[in-house]
């Protein structure tokens, strides 16, 4: 076993070195000299269809988010994600080497439909699950739109996608073995988002966004010794800005982007060993290296209560300056199991992402004119909590603690209306808390997120930090089928501009039910956003609006 860990160590050091070049300059930099009259400042609104929006990701999951949709910096694309860690609203039992599946046996269909004011309409749909023992499809889909949220604009955003799974049968041949039982499948997705204003005073924009992607991708069925993944993905962004009033002008764009992801584990005694491969050759080259070793303190006959995994992770990028750079960085994960209950966890878990034009045009909504493709470096990133759970009880409390070297900061405002964007190092606080609580039908959830950041560089803030955000949830089933849920969410940013100024606290009522008609039927309806405060925002209001939404749910 010594030898393994000396070979991979030599291994990993034969690989690092680094070269320079100097391709060419990138796409979609946006030109705005053609501007000449002085404008009104203007900050592109993004429209708060509902405070709760809700994905479905492959079969029988969803993800609720809470955070109100407002133009922001979205920290979600800057997260890291452990192999290691996971969520409290994941069931342990669906947690295998830190890999979280989801599944559903039976077919599945569902709908759903609603309105809201300012000419709101919102409609979605799933159908999921598998055809017959070697053959499964699924198709969503999704449409939101608006006109008249805040003067004289408009939003509407569409989505479609088409994903069919093929089984392969056992293969007794030794050396084709492995692909007995894999899954093949093939994902289309199109979604075009589109939004805008149009006024007198200010000039008028609107902004078209269409992105296509094919995928294919094999997966092994989950093995006690190895398991793996592959996917290969391509995928086409297209923009095109159009500002008038002024000066009628138009400014458009392509990018092109292909991705392959390559995952593989293998347990070698009481070693798990995993090896990740992350490359991308468009637009830019991206590689992505990682090596894991896990239960590394067995080796020493450690108890078996505390688990120690490290891996090393090699990283060769090219920047938005158009020099290649090389790094690497450790990764380490570590957990206390203090009996059934109780867990303790820690990592350190630096990372490059792999961002391109389409990551920051779909999230910010502010026009700049010299928007850079960099790849924030997370040099440093380190997270530690506490969980604990019983089977009606669960709390976990955690802090993470981030340091960006490129993170986009917008510094300065020009007088045509244009930011300009920079990238500073930046670092981040969080502090999470949430849980749980079930008790004879009655179900209650709590969280509460409190966000800080400081900019080392202008000392200018981060968009929308610090920020703080609380939200309960209650669920109650009757005897005879009904369910009542009522969530309430607080939500406070200190800063919501570049200006410093100040956004104050708002709360989101949303309530809803469902019923189950017979078995394998349900309808629900939802009314979000009630009771919801107004708060100023780009010298207007915006409200988050109410929405009725109903639906359907069969399983066949």
């Amino acid at each position: 076993m010594k030898k393994i860990i000396i070979a991979i160590s030599f291994f990993v050091c034969l690989n690092v070195l680094s070269q320079e070049s100097k391709p060419g300059e990138r796409e979609f930099r946006i030109d705005t000299t053609r501007f000449g009259e002085p404008k009104n400042e203007f900050v592109l609104p993004e429209f708060v269809i509902t405070g709760r929006e809700t994905i479905e990701v492959e079969i029988g999951q969803k993800v609720e988010i809470t955070d109100v949709n407002l133009p922001k910096v979205d920290l979600n694309l800057y997260q890291i994600s452990s192999a290691e860690k996971f969520t409290p609203d994941v069931p342990v039992k669906n947690i295998k080497d830190g890999y979280v599946k989801f599944f559903e046996k039976n077919p599945i269909a569902k709908f759903k439909a609603g309105v809201g004011r300012y000419l709101t309409t919102y409609f979605d749909g799933i159908l999921q699950g598998n055809v017959s023992k070697i053959f499964s499809i699924s198709s969503n889909f999704y449409h939101r739109s608006s006109q008249g949220f805040i003067e004289n604009a408009d939003y509407v955003r569409n989505q479609f996608s088409v994903n069919a799974g093929l089984y392969l049968p056992k293969i007794k041949d030794k050396i084709l073995d492995w692909l007995g039982g894999a899954k093949i499948s093939t994902a289309v997705n199109y979604s075009t988002y589109s939004f805008g204003f149009y006024g007198s005073v200010s000039p008028s924009f609107h902004r078209n966004m269409n992105k296509f992607d094919l995928g294919l991708y094999i997966e092994s069925p989950y093995r006690n010794v190895f398991d793996y993944s592959l996917g290969l993905n391509y995928s086409i962004f297209t923009l095109l800005d159009t500002i008038a009033n002024y000066e009628n002008s138009n400014f458009g764009g392509r990018e092109k982007r292909f991705d392959l992801s390559f995952n593989y584990r293998h347990r070698v005694d009481f070693l798990k060993l995993r090896l990740g491969v992350d490359y991308t050759p468009l637009p830019a080259r991206y590689l992505k290296l990682g090596i894991f070793a896990g239960n590394l303190l067995e080796f020493f006959e450690i108890n078996g209560n505390y688990l120690l995994d490290f891996g090393v992770k090699l990283f060769s990028f090219q920047n938005f300056d158009s020099v290649n750079r090389f790094r690497i960085y450790p990764d380490v994960s570590f957990k206390y199991l203090a009996g059934k209950k109780t867990q303790v966890y820690a990592f350190f878990s630096p990372e490059v992402l792999n961002l391109t034009v389409s990551n920051y045009l779909s999230v910010n909504r502010f026009l700049t004119k010299n928007l850079k493709i960099v790849h924030p470096e997370e040099y440093f990133n380190l997270s530690f909590g506490v969980k604990y759970g019983l089977s009606n009880f669960g709390v976990d409390a955690g802090l993470n603690f981030k340091v960006f070297k490129n993170f986009p900061i917008y510094v300065d405002e020009d007088k045509d209306g244009f930011y300009s964007v920079e990238f500073e190092r930046t670092q981040f606080i969080e502090l999470k808390s949430s849980g749980y609580l079930n008790y004879r039908g009655n179900e209650l959830v709590f969280g509460v997120i409190l966000n800080s950041s400081y900019n080392a560089k202008s000392k200018k803030p981060v968009p929308y930090y610090p920020s703080f955000s609380a939200n309960l949830g209650y669920k109650y089933r009757f005897a005879f089928g009904l369910v009542i849920n009522l969530e309430i969410d607080l939500i406070s940013s200190r800063v919501y501009n570049f200006n410093g100024d100040e956004l104050k606290g708002f709360v989101l009522v949303n309530l809803g039910a469902e019923y189950e008609v017979f078995k394998n039927f349900k309808v629900f309806l939802n009314f979000d956003n009630l009771l919801s405060q107004k708060f100023y925002n780009w010298h207007n209001y915006l409200e988050p609006n109410m929405v009725f939404i109903g639906g359907i749910e069969y399983r066949f």
